[in-house]
């Protein structure tokens, strides 16, 4: 620290500051002594001007301190006013219950009796043994209640495309659509079987495929000519031409 004589001394800037005047930053200047003999007060030539900042000052609280402390109390008034308490835990929201899940069968043919051939994706029937358009699974639904004598009601689904069969309309080719994943209990993408075979042919058992909604039965068209043997949905018939209507499943 400079001495100074002891009207005052300068500043940082140069300027005179009269002793015991406030400077830049909040101190003050104050006499500080030094040296002295021991049990003597110190000369007073050996005093000199020190800075003193009131942040430090070791006589207890200072108005820089009161200030402080008025500010933290005000902030946390402020916090316990603006901040809402916490809500309580609400109880978590009942789970629906789940559909049950689709059974879902192996994969497998239908062979068509009077034909002789195996239903495919297009709508038609083609010579055995068929590729994997050829394919078809049963999903059944537990939610749909089976009818007396009846299987339970199933959608024919083939394993390639995803695809569902579905009645569309009497003496019409059935076609393909997205298959539904609850489907209603009349929904014309449901089939059924009688729980006894129809008919016993080749050892094997054939029995009519009805659809749930129309009840009409899956019936292979012979061919004429040029003319596929195409798939179509009619009445169930006693003749000798019901052969057509009758289908059994082979393994693949």
């Amino acid at each position: 620290m400079q001495g100074l004589a002891s009207a005052g001394h300068q500043d940082r800037a140069g300027e005179l500051v009269t002793r015991g005047e406030p400077v830049e930053g909040g101190g003050e200047l104050r006499e500080v002594g030094h040296g002295g003999e021991h049990g003597k007060a110190p000369a007073r030539a050996a005093t000199e001007l020190a800075y003193v900042d009131p942040r430090m000052e070791p006589h207890g609280p200072t108005p820089f301190h009161g200030r402080v402390k008025r500010l933290l109390a005000l902030m946390v008034l402020v916090t316990a006013v603006v901040l809402p308490a916490a809500p309580a835990m609400a109880d978590p929201p009942a789970m629906a219950d789940a559909p049950a899940m689709a059974d879902v069968s192996t994969p497998s043919r239908l062979l068509n009796l009077g034909a002789g051939k195996v239903l495919g994706w297009n709508g038609e029937v083609a010579p055995p043994p068929g590729g994997a358009l050829h394919l078809w699974v049963r999903v059944t639904h537990p939610a749909t209640v089976a009818l007396p004598g009846f299987s339970a009601p199933y959608q024919l689904r083939n394993p390639v495309t995803g695809l569902c069969l579905e009645d569309y309309g009497d003496g019409a080719q059935i076609v393909l659509t997205g298959c539904g994943t609850d489907p209603a209990d009349d929904s014309p993408q449901l089939w059924q079987h009688h729980r006894t075979p129809d008919r016993i042919a080749h050892q094997r058992p054939f029995g009519f495929l009805f659809n749930r909604s129309t009840g009409r039965v899956l019936t292979a068209v012979p061919s004429t000519g040029t003319r596929p043997n195409v798939v179509v949905t009619v009445a169930p018939s006693g003749s000798d031409s019901a052969a057509y209507q009758l289908w059994t499943a082979l393994a693949p």
